[in-house]
């Protein structure tokens, strides 16, 4: 009997500014892709983005709400 693998959800994805800007963390390959649709002031929706997705403190708050995720 083969065992089902059990598939975690291991990324976090987080929208910002009212889902202009978008950070998906991808914890088990350690990727962040960070994106921005603010075509008014770009540079500071992705600086935004970007401080706030770095942010230990926000990416926990943020993780998964059943506890299956974890920062690390």
């Amino acid at each position: 009997m083969k065992k089902k693998s059990q598939s975690r959800n291991t990324n976090d994805v987080q929208y910002t500014q009212s889902y202009i800007s978008l950070a998906i963390v991808g914890f088990d390959k350690k990727t962040v892709l960070i994106e921005t649709l603010d075509e008014k002031q770009p540079k500071g929706s992705m600086k935004n983005a970007i401080v706030t997705t770095l942010d230990l403190r926000q990416t926990i708050r943020c993780s998964d709400r059943d506890g299956s995720m974890t920062a690390r």
